[in-house]
């Protein structure tokens, strides 16, 4: 399916929450660690869009 960059929507990234989350854990993270918060924080963006 082509993209059409005029129907492109650009909302939030999650990544203030991804930056709270690193802050938070007060720790280093590992790259596996952060991308699997970062994609469990994109899931819930997307459940939180799709109720509205």
């Amino acid at each position: 399916m082509p993209i059409d960059a005029r129907t492109i929507r650009v909302g939030e990234t999650g990544l203030e929450r991804l930056i709270q989350w690193l802050r938070a854990t007060n720790q280093p993270q590992t790259l596996e660690a952060i991308t699997a918060k970062y994609i469990e924080i994109l899931r819930s963006l997307v459940l939180e869009e799709e109720e509205r």
